[in-house]
């Protein structure tokens, strides 16, 4: 062994022997067998003092209170950032808030002037959709997805648009779409025509 005993090993060996290889190095390192010898003395000497008395209960309480008052005496040191971090935590939280509400700002409505200008762009958009190369594919993949969720697990995955977008999508519609759309309902609700 070529290192010294830890301070651990030495308490250790207060209690019970030492390996044969911490043995064999306490016995050729005057260091390591003058700090054992060192704490076996101090365990002696506490073993020769005697048993010492338990305090008084009343110390304990005035022990407490008096440790109390020295806290409290205590003065506060403050660091440069005491005095500002609270204010600057404040305006974060603001700064988010105000950042946040122009991120989710929802759009505004088109006035009535221009929702036929908007619907015959999303009709035109809609077309070019249905009539690209692979949107059947991309169709197919919606209509598996759609069929194997369910309303109330789409609704808590956020998949649901909400009824503004609803409103909108609705309001866009053509003539042709909305009759087509209301026997769909009506159908799916299992109403007659």
């Amino acid at each position: 062994m070529t290192s010294h005993l830890s301070r651990r090993q030495l308490v250790d060996a207060l209690e019970r022997p030492l390996s044969l290889d911490q043995q064999v190095h306490v016995d050729r390192c005057a260091a390591c067998a003058g700090e054992l010898a060192a704490m076996r003395a101090l365990v002696a000497d506490v073993a020769a003092a005697g048993e010492v008395p338990e305090p008084s209960p009343l110390f304990w309480d005035r022990l407490s209170a008096r440790v109390r008052e020295a806290v409290d005496a205590e003065p506060v040191s403050a660091s440069g950032w005491a005095g500002y971090w609270r204010p600057l935590a404040a305006l974060a939280g603001v700064l988010a808030v105000l950042i946040l509400a122009a991120v989710l700002r929802p759009s505004p409505t088109p006035s009535p002037a221009a929702r036929p200008a908007a619907a015959s762009a999303n009709a035109s958009a809609a077309s070019d959709v249905t009539t690209s190369e692979g949107s059947e594919a991309m169709w197919d993949m919606i209509g598996t997805m759609a069929t194997s969720i369910g309303v109330d697990d789409a609704r808590d995955a956020g998949l649901v648009p909400g009824r503004a977008a609803t409103d909108a999508a609705i309001e866009s519609l053509t003539q042709a779409q909305r009759r087509e759309l209301v026997k769909l309902l009506r159908a799916e609700l299992g109403a007659s025509d």
